[in-house]
């Protein structure tokens, strides 16, 4: 017969979304990390417990829903993070005329051209 289920808390996302907004990625890994380990633990509980009562059902299922919440903006922090690098790793790329021993090739002449079609 299965146990009644002991209280795990849903785990709160707050500290790797604040490593995200820092761009401080091995600090929110770990966080995110400790997170999946708190909701594995939280699975196992559930598959090998009776069932919740429902007071108690309703305020796990709030803090899912918390939950999937922080995940969804950490997600959102994490793409826009990643732009940002982006952006900078383009910003520094040498030109394609830039050569290893710090010279630029000659070859091709610097022309603008525009095609307008009506």
């Amino acid at each position: 017969m299965p146990e009644t289920l002991s209280p795990v808390a849903v785990p709160s996302l707050t500290d790797a979304k604040t490593a995200l907004a820092t761009l401080a990625t091995t600090d929110a890994l770990e966080h995110l990390e400790a997170a999946l380990r708190s909701l594995q633990g939280l699975a196992t509980s559930l598959q090998n417990a009776d069932r919740l009562p429902p007071g108690e059902q309703r305020n796990l299922e709030k803090a899912l829903l918390r939950f999937r919440s922080e995940l969804r903006d950490a997600g959102v922090l994490a793409d826009q993070g990643l732009a940002y690098c982006q952006e900078w790793a383009d910003l520094l790329q040498p030109p394609p005329a830039y050569q290893s021993n710090g010279a630029f090739t000659t070859t091709a002449p610097n022309r603008h051209e525009l095609s307008i079609e009506a």
